[in-house]
């Protein structure tokens, strides 16, 4: 009887110690899957914004213009586009096709007008007009051009490892082609037809513009801020039927997602 308590002795301290090894082979079996985790972790964290959606901030021009024909300083625009980024060279050079929308308007001294050939011309606006027997000078408050296009666009993306701070240098090269869903004028000034009075006009038809457009776009810059630039390959209006104008853009684009 006296060896009962020697007996439980030990067999209390076997079972200790194997529950003791079983803690330590639980503990060494998670630590690889603990460190994978938190790698992964890291890993993804250092991804960076893939450029999914960009807001671009445009001043908006045009070349081969008439000569008579002046742009304000502030034409403006702005464009929306959604990317999908697709990785080709590890996260280093991806592809991105995606569409969007771009806004632009024209601050100009001109106006639209159909020769007796039916091809558009583009004139300066008056300094007077006449108003009954007396020459009215000509106030002109507000006289814009604005055009809406929907965009297939793709880019070949090349872009840094991210940093400490998850942030990369990037530049981009690509093109968009693109169908006008809007095209509008907007006149605010003296009446032209010599009422004397103040009009606002809206047009809808522009004749001889052209329903689609295309061009070659870059893009380069330091996180999530990219200067941009948008050359047009085709003229704003159709060929032998309007002005030689050819648009583009430069600007300020914010990345994000």
């Amino acid at each position: 009887m006296a060896l009962q308590p020697a007996l439980f002795n030990n067999f209390e301290k076997n079972l200790n110690m194997k529950n003791n090894i079983l803690l330590l082979l639980i503990i060494l079996l998670s630590l690889p899957a603990t460190a994978f985790a938190q790698g992964e972790a890291a890993k993804s964290k250092l991804k960076g914004s893939k450029d999914r959606l960009i807001i671009e901030l445009a001043h908006d021009n045009w070349l081969e213009k008439p000569d008579d024909i002046k742009l304000r300083w502030y034409n403006r625009g702005i464009n929306f586009y959604f990317m999908y980024d697709v990785p080709v060279i590890d996260d280093n050079v991806s592809i991105a096709p995606g569409a969007g929308f771009s806004c632009s308007n024209y601050y100009h001294n001109g106006y639209f007008t159909l020769d007796a050939n039916d091809v558009t011309q583009m004139l300066p606006l008056p300094d007077k007009v006449l108003s009954g027997t007396d020459s009215v000078s000509l106030d002109r408050k507000k006289n814009k051009l604005s055009t809406t296009f929907l965009d297939a666009a793709f880019e070949l993306r090349f872009r840094t490892n991210p940093n400490k701070s998850n942030k990369r240098i990037k530049f981009a090269i690509g093109a968009r082609a693109g169908y006008r869903l809007d095209a509008h004028t907007k006149y605010r000034g003296t009446d032209l037809a010599g009422s004397g009075n103040e009009v606002f006009v809206k047009t809808k038809l522009i004749p001889n513009m052209n329903r689609f457009r295309y061009g070659v776009t870059a893009r380069a810059g330091y996180a999530n801020i990219n200067l941009f630039g948008y050359y047009s390959l085709s003229k704003l209006f159709e060929k032998d039927k309007g002005p030689d104008i050819t648009p583009f853009q430069i600007g300020i684009s914010f990345n994000s997602l």
